[in-house]
């Protein structure tokens, strides 16, 4: 092949790569406060968007070290449908069970429009917080008063030892091991996460009072965060075009 069809070929294969890159794409959130370390991930398919939760601190000897809780502002505010609660393969519950299906709906909850941490308006739980009443994700109740109050379905992390801590995270009260997924509908069409400032103002909560620690992610992204796949293919036509003035000089 002639080079400068080579180059414009690779050029198409650039923006090609552009416009897959474009489309959406999850987006997680890191928040860390000494032994207190959460993650939030959001994906949006269609009108739903896709919450995964996880708890990745160390081993977890009282509650306030348990992960209940976290806040969030979407763009538009729209006001969502809760539409299930799952605890993945990857993660199980200690000292109680689950739903068919690893369901756990009817300890979680979803609300809108409420006065959140850190200026969000948005915000699920497994804790009432003075913000939450009822569970309205799918499933039946399984420990604990008829509205989510309490520290039961809470997250502890996957590096937890359960025989060691108070009594409270010791098998008096169901708890998630490191990670749950909760799914809202009724997102815009074409809602797309990763993009700057759809998804904001993140806070993870931790315990079962407002009082108990809790803290925002240290920015938008986690340090560090891999480039969004049309940043790099942007970066490659950028390089390709640069050849192609190079090899035009070489012509002349």
């Amino acid at each position: 092949m002639h080079r400068k069809n080579r180059v414009v070929a690779t050029m198409a294969l650039c923006i090609a790569a552009v416009s897959a890159g474009s489309q959406a794409a999850p987006r997680t959130f890191l928040g860390t406060d000494g032994l207190r370390i959460a993650t939030a991930t959001f994906d949006g398919s269609g009108t739903n968007v896709t919450i995964s939760l996880r708890n990745i601190g160390p081993d977890i000897l009282v509650p306030d070290r348990l992960l209940a809780a976290v806040f969030f502002t979407l763009a538009g505010n729209p006001v969502l449908v809760s539409v299930s609660a799952i605890v993945p393969p990857s993660s199980h519950v200690l000292f109680r069970g689950t739903d068919p299906g690893g369901v756990v709906g009817g300890e979680w909850a979803y609300a809108s429009g409420i006065a959140a941490p850190y200026s969000a308006n948005s915000g699920i739980s497994s804790s009432a917080f003075g913000l939450f009443g009822a569970a309205n994700f799918p499933g039946g109740k399984m420990q604990g008063p008829v509205g989510v109050d309490g520290m039961q379905y809470s997250l502890e992390s996957a590096s937890d030892n359960p025989a060691t801590g108070n009594a409270a995270v010791t098998g008096a009260h169901a708890l998630i091991r490191n990670e749950v997924v909760l799914t809202l509908s009724g997102l815009p069409a074409g809602f797309d996460p990763s993009a700057n400032g759809n998804v904001s103002q993140d806070w993870f909560q931790y315990g079962t009072s407002l009082s108990e620690p809790g803290f925002p992610n240290p920015g938008e992204d986690p340090p560090g965060q891999v480039p969004e796949p049309a940043s790099l293919a942007l970066f490659g036509v950028a390089l390709v075009l640069a050849a192609l003035g190079r090899a035009r000089s070489r012509a002349r």
